[in-house]
């Protein structure tokens, strides 16, 4: 019922302004075949002047609803991506700290260079991120700038 009630209301404003448009033209008429007097004119340019401006206002007032129920709609899926990102680097901070513990010892390739902390690791393929443009590694689930989900399938 009250899904897209912007629309509806909108929709409401344009049928209610024809209708009472439609219907002081009628009665104008109906008052100018019955009367000479001059009320006739009144009902003719004025209640559609007020059927209008009316109609505006409710039309606007449905503007306002659909702007609003699309900020909202935005702003959840904003705070979703934010979660998850946040999830992500959470997870991406926990496993760094679980895989490296600082206590690598160099041997095979890395056995010449005895000052080397962390063994080499192949670089990672680098694609763009759809939304910004930034640089991001094959495999990362978020990009690190914008924060934008990447899904590989």
């Amino acid at each position: 019922m009250y899904k897209n009630i912007g629309k509806k209301i909108k929709g409401l404003a344009i049928t209610i302004a024809a209708i009472e448009t439609l219907l002081s033209v009628i009665a104008g008429v109906a008052m100018i075949i019955e009367t000479e007097e001059f009320v006739w004119l009144v009902l003719v340019l004025g209640a559609p002047i007020v059927a209008w401006i009316f109609s505006w206002l409710l039309y606007g007032f449905g503007e306002i609803i659909d702007k609003l129920t699309t900020i909202e709609e935005n702003t959840r899926k904003e705070q979703i991506k934010s979660e998850e990102y946040e999830n992500y680097e959470q997870e991406k901070i926990e496993a760094e700290q679980g895989d490296w513990d600082g206590n690598y010892s160099a041997e095979g390739e890395n056995a010449e260079d005895e000052n080397n902390d962390r063994p080499d690791y192949a670089e990672p393929k680098q694609y763009m991120c759809p939304t910004c443009n930034s640089v991001i590694n094959e495999g990362d689930n978020f990009c690190t700038i914008c924060g934008q989900k990447i899904d590989w399938n």
